[in-house]
């Protein structure tokens, strides 16, 4: 079974109105968000549940400080407490890790944002946590990445909780890891360590996290050619267990829905026809993973940021789904 639906920012938090307009919620206090929240994922999976057997997910993005803070912790406890009470279809729940420059993989802030991330997974019961990896270039950076994943302090806190380890292809034009084909050659150094130190359970859990508006942008903004998708998507595609999907006209990172109308949401900064073309590619890219996929319990939502209404939300996956 695959899981669709969503994720969410602080943004809902922060008052957003699209943002809030967009799930259906009546304020902007958490109490309000997550059953609102919770209704819209009700509706995604009740149009495409029985026919395509997928469950509900929801991405928990950029409010980990929220959850530290216990702003939304118990509102978040009582909402899912009466809404699983209530639901009749499997649901996950995604995390993203604080992907502030600081806080990547051997930057200063990660050792600590790590152990503090995995805690918070263990207590709301995370099924998968993405990460970014490193922007730091180091003289070896494969073998220091290595080290650092494979060291006492974040072995352990990956000990700690049952998440599956999702490495994000990156957009950076500097970013070393840029190149999936290196992300897929560092992932199995990584679970060969860790067979070899005796921790195959860490090897199942490290696994990918495709983001395809990241990879329209690689290909197309910083000029890095198509080469990395026809040689390196196959050997990447095995292994994802979280798709971010969204799309953009190679400029920036836009974070759309795929084919949403950008002139009937007044989007004038966006190109048209360069983003129709970039959403039909990244869903060949979509499907081509998918097909290819070998992970059970796949995250395939949307990580787009407003505007997400429900009806632009039903018709990408219908245009997913029924073709």
């Amino acid at each position: 079974m695959d899981y669709i639906g969503f994720s969410i920012y602080s943004k809902l938090f922060l008052g957003d109105r699209q943002s809030l307009a967009d799930i259906g919620s009546t304020g902007d206090d958490p109490e309000a968000i997550f059953p609102a929240m919770a209704t819209t994922i009700d509706k995604i999976v009740r149009e495409f549940g029985a026919r395509h057997h997928v469950g509900g997910v929801v991405h928990f993005c950029d409010i980990e400080h929220l959850f530290h803070q216990d702003i939304i912790k118990q509102p978040w406890a009582d909402a899912e407490r009466v809404w699983s009470s209530r639901r009749k279809y499997p649901f996950v729940l995604g995390f993203h890790i604080n992907f502030s420059h600081e806080n990547l993989p051997l930057a200063p802030g990660f050792v600590d944002t790590f152990r503090r991330t995995t805690a918070l997974c263990k207590d709301l019961g995370v099924e998968s946590l993405v990460l970014h990896a490193p922007l730091v270039r180091t003289w070896d950076t494969d073998k220091d990445f290595l080290e650092l994943m494979t060291s006492e302090p974040i072995v352990d806190a990956m000990s700690s909780c049952s998440a599956a380890m999702c490495w994000e292809n990156a957009q950076d034009t500097q970013a070393y890891y840029r190149d999936i084909g290196r992300l897929v050659a560092w992932r199995q150094r990584l679970v060969d360590r860790y067979a070899e130190m005796g921790r195959k359970d860490l090897a199942k859990r490290s696994l990918f996290c495709l983001d395809t508006g990241h990879l329209l942008l690689s290909l197309q903004r910083d000029g890095a050619g198509s080469d990395q998708v026809s040689r390196h998507l196959l050997d990447f595609a095995p292994y994802i267990k979280v798709y971010h999907i969204h799309a953009n006209d190679g400029t920036r990172d836009q974070h759309l829905i795929p084919f949403l109308n950008v002139k009937e949401y007044h989007l004038a900064e966006v190109n048209p026809e360069r983003f129709v073309a970039n959403s039909k590619l990244a869903m060949s890219w979509i499907d081509t993973c998918l097909e290819l996929g070998k992970i059970d319990g796949r995250h395939v939502h949307l990580e787009s940021g407003p505007p997400m209404p429900l009806e632009e939300i039903i018709a990408f996956y219908h245009r997913l789904f029924d073709r």
